[in-house]
């Protein structure tokens, strides 16, 4: 064996063991620690749809055909004519506040709904999660929000919104209804997905104002959310929400889009150093966030923040089932652990941090849909985590 392998062999198994002490030492002190909630709520401001899940051979494709189901089962007179079907409550916003929930962060939710049945649904589901739904607007002139949610047996996904009433929180509808909630906040989430980016902004500023951290999900990337047919917003609300907002969270394909806008001449290589260098850079452009994130599916995450950069490798153990919320079940473990310890001030809490929200996104794979389930548990989040392996890599420029 050479000196080389050897003390690379050495070092390995010296920052294996290092990161493993730092999230035993988390465990166990969130452990003691997590029911002294802090005062106030997340207060999630987004997506809260009815979603039906379709399973097919093939995802839709324009002017094609696809089978619904990749059995025969749907022509069995003893199954239901309706098994390759799911209704699920969700929804981005929704979802990780779900996440955050049962990780016994206290949550609220602002929103827009009808009084019909999809409004209900969403409410009952509030009710069991502990979210809080004094803050939603509920008329009957409104017709609350649903999709069409395309999956296959990879857990690949296809989504067809109906925005319904949450396309009306503009900038006036929230500042109208919102902004003595968020006197109630010790966190504000919301999200570039269905709200209209003016009614988004308006929230990130006004957070900003009363020193409320806040948390931006960018689910669609900037040419869909300005496009003609889609049209959240303008190109300039869409940086402007990135410049206001603690935390920005990212697809590695929403990156790739806002690289081709923010830095024409540059392409965005599928590498984690690449990734890493791009999240540093992005962290440096925007004048208010303190955490870049970028997550690259299957593969793990990036953290960017003034503390450093970390990749976390994703949790594998899962057999996938639907991968629609493993982004929002991610980030309610980034809220989670903001509410209950605030910004990690190291790598190694920076580290963590990724730990418990790639655990979240994991698990949420092996099911349809994307609200955490009612007995996913703090205590069972330790547990699993107690037990998992930690893998993460640290740049060159941090060893």
């Amino acid at each position: 064996m050479s000196l080389h392998v050897y003390r690379t062999g050495c070092w390995n198994t010296f920052r294996e063991s290092r990161n493993r002490y730092f999230l035993l030492k988390f465990v166990r002190r969130l452990s003691d620690t997590a029911s002294s909630l802090r005062p106030g709520l997340i207060l999630g401001c987004g997506s809260n749809v009815v979603d039906h899940f379709v399973y097919v051979n093939n995802q839709p494709v324009r002017s094609s055909k696809s089978l619904l189901s990749h059995d025969d089962s749907s022509t069995k007179t003893n199954v239901s004519p309706n098994s390759w079907s799911h209704v699920c409550v969700g929804g981005v916003t929704l979802n990780h506040l779900s996440w955050a929930s049962r990780l016994r962060a206290k949550c609220g939710l602002l929103a827009a709904q009808g009084t019909d049945s999809i409004g209900e649904s969403i409410r009952e589901a509030c009710k069991q999660y502990g979210i809080f739904t004094e803050d939603i607007v509920v008329s009957s002139q409104y017709s609350s929000s649903s999709s069409v949610v395309f999956y296959n047996s990879k857990g690949e996904r296809s989504i067809v919104m109906a925005r319904g009433a949450t396309s009306l929180m503009d900038r006036e509808f929230v500042k109208e209804h919102f902004s003595s909630s968020l006197d109630k906040a010790c966190i504000l989430s919301t999200e570039i997905s269905q709200v209209p980016l003016s009614g988004v902004l308006y929230l990130l500023r006004r957070a900003s104002e009363k020193g409320i951290p806040s948390v931006l999900d960018v689910d669609v990337s900037l040419t869909t959310a300005c496009q003609v047919e889609t049209k959240l917003g303008s190109e300039l609300e869409f940086i402007d929400c990135l410049h206001s907002a603690s935390v920005v969270k990212l697809s590695l394909s929403e990156a790739e889009s806002l690289v081709r806008y923010l830095f024409p001449v540059c392409k965005l290589e599928d590498t984690t150093c690449s990734v890493m260098q791009f999240s540093s850079i992005l962290l440096e452009k925007l004048s208010s966030a303190k955490m870049v994130i970028v997550t690259l599916g299957s593969r793990g995450s990036v953290l960017t923040s003034n503390v450093g950069s970390v990749f976390v490798a994703s949790h594998n153990d899962t057999r996938v089932v639907d991968t629609t919320g493993a982004g929002d079940a991610y980030l309610g473990g980034v809220l989670a652990y903001l509410y209950h310890y605030g910004f990690p001030n190291s790598e190694s809490r920076l580290l963590i941090l990724g730990q418990v929200a790639s655990r979240c996104a994991s698990l949420c794979c092996g099911f349809v849909g994307g609200l955490a389930p009612l007995d996913f548990s703090l205590e069972t989040c330790l547990a699993d985590l107690k037990n998992s392996r930690v893998e993460a890599w640290f740049p060159e420029s941090h060893v």
